[in-house]
């Protein structure tokens, strides 16, 4: 019990956070599947890697306990880089290159396994002393690269405009780093075991008041935070962007509502694809969809519609685009209703407009059936 208690009062912030974590994620209804299991494992992970670096120091010197010392820091070094990556993972969920990413983390438990045979990463003099071997700092790379990638990853959506979780990710890129300084400089093992605990407990926060904001299927921002967005920054919208998607009923109709969902879900990536830079985009809806323009946009815009139906029409979907300006000469104070009413009625035309092509299309199939029957 002695034992026990003295890990605690080394380690109460990081039990506490990750145990709290783990009991909040059992019983939580809200979150993604893949996020919950991602942050469950991070927080057993930063468990284990507490206990394994409270050993490590406990231990040292012992002469009866070299073995314990020695396996204890061998799982240290596996475990560190570890939450980095899962945090990575949370972010970058629906990419195809995760798998790459796990490589470094893959070579380096490797590497671990087999020191003890070889002593290549680290080893224990008859002393108890540490010896670091020829690819010693090979642990401390592969978690500087994760670190790197964190970053990376931040400013990368900073840069796509995904303020909410660039800086949060940002936040927690100076967490892990500042952990990693003090445990470089002074003699405690517990900085970085307790920052990814608490930056653990913050990502979840985080997720959970997005899950608020945002369109569960669609994973767009929804309605409230659309008004909400207009009202905060009604100073920096340049004009919106009415989008309606079509034949949404008659794919529910036929295909049923599995299918459309499918389709409301490929049809929020194509937006979400195309308009990237100085544009946000929300579901309001059932088939409906509002892009914001942001002021600096320009001649971009247009561009980015052509792509999106492009993107869209390589789905097999159709949506009709409306766009509106604030009238930048106007000295007229900026109602978003009405602007929001301007772009409706230009969706509407170009729904008109798509439905005449697509019904002039289907009048020459129609005289050629009738030939064929006479």
């Amino acid at each position: 019990m002695m034992i026990v208690y003295e890990f605690l009062k080394v380690n109460y912030a990081t039990v506490l956070c990750s145990v709290g974590l783990i009991i909040i994620l059992l019983f939580n209804r809200g979150a993604e599947r893949w996020i919950k299991y991602n942050m469950l494992l991070s927080a057993v992970t930063v468990l284990m890697l507490a206990i394994a670096d409270y050993v490590d120091v406990e231990v040292a010197y012992d002469m009866n306990l070299l073995g314990v010392r020695f396996a204890a820091s061998t799982l240290g070094y596996m475990l560190r880089p570890l939450p980095l990556y899962l945090m990575i993972l949370s972010v970058r969920h629906h990419k195809k290159n995760n798998i790459l990413w796990a490589i470094p983390l893959i070579f380096n438990a490797c590497l671990l396994a087999i020191n003890p045979f070889f002593n290549i990463v680290f080893g224990l003099n008859d002393i108890g002393g540490f010896r670091r071997g020829v690819l010693g700092y090979m642990p401390h790379v592969v978690g500087f690269f994760y670190l790197g990638l964190v970053g990376y990853c931040a400013l990368r959506l900073l840069y796509d405009n995904n303020y909410s979780d660039g800086f949060i990710l940002a936040f927690m890129e100076f967490v892990a780093i500042s952990a990693v300084l003090m445990e470089t400089y002074t003699a405690e093992k517990i900085y970085v075991s307790t920052a990814y605990a608490i930056f653990n407990l913050l990502y979840y926060m985080f997720v959970h008041v997005q899950i608020v904001a945002k369109d569960h299927l669609t994973g767009l921002l929804n309605r409230v935070s659309f008004y909400e967005d207009c009202h905060r920054f009604k100073n920096s919208i340049s004009g919106v962007i009415s989008v309606d998607m079509n034949e949404l009923k008659r794919i529910n109709d036929n295909e049923g509502h599995a299918a459309g969902d499918k389709a409301l879900v490929e049809v929020a990536d194509c937006l979400r694809s195309a308009f990237k830079q100085k544009c946000t985009g929300y579901r309001m809806g059932g088939d409906e969809f509002i892009i914001l323009i942001w002021e600096g946009a320009g001649e971009e815009t247009e561009a980015m519609i052509a792509l999106c139906r492009k993107l869209v029409e390589e789905k097999g979907y159709s949506c009709a685009f409306g766009t509106a300006y604030y009238d930048k000469a106007s000295q007229e104070a900026r109602n978003i209703r009405t602007l929001m009413k301007d772009a409706d009625a230009k969706m509407y035309e170009d729904k008109r407009r798509l439905k005449a092509i697509a019904a002039d299309g289907i009048k020459p199939q129609i005289r050629s059936v009738i030939r064929g029957v006479k």
